[in-house]
């Protein structure tokens, strides 16, 4: 950051899409509690940056899922995946 504290860069996604986001406070604690893949709930502030939406996280918790739930928050591909291989 320009202050020299440090910060967190992060890419949010799901099957809708995907959001930039930034953690001003407490990043390198927050960066310690999860990985990149894993899924999270959050809160914060949106707001535009550089004409794009960029969401300014206030809390974040890691949420436990098994691998079918965790097909909800993956892209999808709207063709019929087994005619693709034929």
């Amino acid at each position: 950051s320009k202050n020299g504290k440090p910060y967190l860069a992060m890419t949010l996604a799901d099957k809708t899409g995907s959001l930039d986001a930034r953690v001003w406070e407490d990043a390198e604690a927050l960066a310690a509690q999860f990985s990149e893949g894993d899924v999270v709930a959050i809160s914060g502030r949106a707001h535009q940056f550089q004409n794009r939406l960029q969401l300014v996280v206030e809390h974040l918790v890691l949420v436990p899922v098994d691998d079918q739930e965790l097909a909800e928050y993956l892209p999808t591909c709207g063709a019929d995946v087994e005619g693709l291989y034929k």
